[in-house]
């Protein structure tokens, strides 16, 4: 097939098509380069700001033939109040707005073909309240041990927490819940740490908190004491501490495990004569009770504690054998003795037969002392401490209300006698004493600075003593368990506030009581 000819007129027609389409082409080009549109609007979308009169504006690009513009803020037409600053930006000057979401909408039109309209709607929230900000840990004045020291405490959720002090600073960001933790490595001695909690809208809760940071343990000095004690269960020991102010200082010791503290200058002995845990000083030099120690082996750690927690001890072994008489005291393994024979017997006769009598508390004897707290419900230590000396040995209790004075042993009552008590004018004391002393066929002895027995003297045993034939003396003062020739005052209240008791009664009694006993009066 042959090429057709193209007339020169026809040549022409398709110049000024061409030409057309090129013009449109670069009408269309020129019209999409220029179309309008809104830049990035102030607030920016999703922001918070901390101002309740922020300043609204966004740039309007090519929009020199701007018309019809609209602009409203939570619905509300604030077109009239629209400027425009000496960079063409629009700025809208609002007025005082709540806490909370806003909403802004921007609409206008221009001839522009890309951009015959041109719409903006967006959101930014107003948020004028400081943030929470508490401190859990350290406390104000706190003194820590550690200069890599956790602070703790509760903010809003997701604010920014900064913590700054002398030499270094920490930042985090709260959790969901508003819990917040920062690790910071602090400077030895007095620290102040401010602390800044900033949320999304820029307000900041300032709070400070002052510290000491100590990491270094007091120095502590013991004097020897023997390795054997036969005098005495209730030792003094004495020392040094330096590196710490005695006020400031806390002394104990542990013995056996359990820690007993000090109170600065405590009374020597309580209510029973006991010795109580106390520590005085005189100067650096200290002198420190922690009370009675167990009969047998004991492991002692004095030890110095600062307020920061820095601790200094010293351990020795410690074997008390002061005493043959069954019941008083606590007993240990390595205890020997009188006393321990008789744990041992009675273990025999409470059916622990596995239990060997050797007068020494071994092996076997810390089975039977476990397998009788195992049957009482007391913890399994194998220790004759005060909760098994207590079920083991019994206790007195006194019941007043009920005329009753029984013997608790192993849970159970094993004898109860009828009493009288003391009258409303020479009440019978009640609370928590111990027998101290026993007495068979006593001699009565009118007690001191009582106007009652003025002008009376001492009646010696036999019949018609006050106090029959048998004498428990309890650690309150002048107040015993006795027996009485007024065999009809039994059952009121009759004494001058002694515990009255049929004499057989009070003899029966007496062979179940043991010096030490405890006595419930209720």
């Amino acid at each position: 097939m042959g090429l057709k000819s193209v007339s020169r007129n026809g040549w022409v027609a398709v110049g000024a098509a061409v030409l057309a389409v090129a013009s449109a082409s670069a009408f269309a080009g020129e019209q999409y380069l220029n179309r309008a549109a809104l830049g990035t609007p102030v607030p920016a979308p999703g922001s918070a700001v901390a101002t309740a009169r922020p300043l609204i504006g966004f740039d309007a690009q090519h929009v020199g033939g701007m018309r019809d513009l609209e602009v409203f803020v939570d619905g509300a037409d604030r077109t009239s109040s629209v400027g425009q600053t000496s960079d063409g930006r629009l700025v809208l000057p609002t007025q005082r707005l709540r806490d909370g979401s806003h909403e802004v909408s921007v609409r206008f039109g221009t001839r522009n073909v890309f951009s015959r309209s041109v719409e903006r709607t967006w959101t930014f929230s107003v948020d004028t309240k400081l943030p929470s900000l508490a401190v859990a840990t350290p406390k104000a004045g706190a003194e820590v041990n550690a200069r890599n020291l956790v602070v703790t405490g509760t903010s809003e959720p997701n604010t920014n927490l900064a913590i700054g002090w002398k030499g270094g600073s920490a930042t985090t960001v709260t959790d969901a819940t508003g819990g917040w933790h920062v690790t910071t490595e602090l400077p030895e001695g007095p620290v102040a740490l401010k602390l800044v909690a900033s949320d999304p809208a820029g307000n900041a809760a300032v709070t400070t908190r002052r510290i000491t940071v100590d990491t270094t343990a007091p120095t502590l000095t013991l004097a020897k004491l023997p390795a054997k004690l036969t005098e005495t269960d209730a030792p003094t020991f004495t020392g040094t501490i330096t590196g710490e102010s005695p006020g400031r200082a806390i002394v104990g010791a542990t013995v056996n495990g359990h820690e007993i503290v000090s109170r600065p200058g405590a009374v020597s002995v309580d209510q029973n004569g006991d010795p109580v845990a106390g520590v005085t000083f005189t100067g650096k030099r200290f002198a420190l009770s922690v009370g009675r120690i167990p009969q047998g082996r004991n492991a002692v750690k004095v030890f110095v504690r600062d307020p920061a927690g820095n601790r200094s001890e010293k351990a020795l072994k410690l074997v008390v054998d002061s005493t043959d008489e069954f019941g008083t005291r606590d007993l240990v393994a390595g205890a020997r003795g009188g006393d321990v024979k008789a744990l041992q017997n009675q273990l025999r006769e409470r059916g622990f037969k596995r239990t060997k009598v050797s007068g020494v508390y071994d092996d076997l004897t810390v089975r039977g002392v476990r397998s009788y707290q195992r049957v009482h419900g007391i913890k399994q230590s194998g220790v004759f401490g005060p909760n098994t000396r207590t079920a083991f040995v019994g206790r007195i209790v006194v019941n007043l209300r009920k005329f009753r004075v029984s013997v608790v042993r192993d849970g159970k009552a094993v004898v109860s006698f009828p009493i009288a008590y003391g009258t409303a004018a020479y009440p019978t004391p009640t609370g928590d004493y111990k027998i101290v002393n026993k007495q068979s066929n006593p001699t009565w002895t009118p007690p001191p600075d009582s106007s009652w027995a003025k002008g009376l003297g001492p009646i010696p045993p036999g019949r018609g003593n006050p106090l029959g034939t048998r004498w428990m003396g309890t650690s309150a003062p002048y107040v015993g368990i006795h027996g009485t020739p007024a065999d009809s005052s039994i059952g009121s209240r009759a004494s001058h506030g002694c515990i009255r008791m049929h004499i057989r009664d009070a003899e029966v009694l007496y062979e179940q009581v043991v010096v030490g006993m405890p006595v419930h009066i209720s």
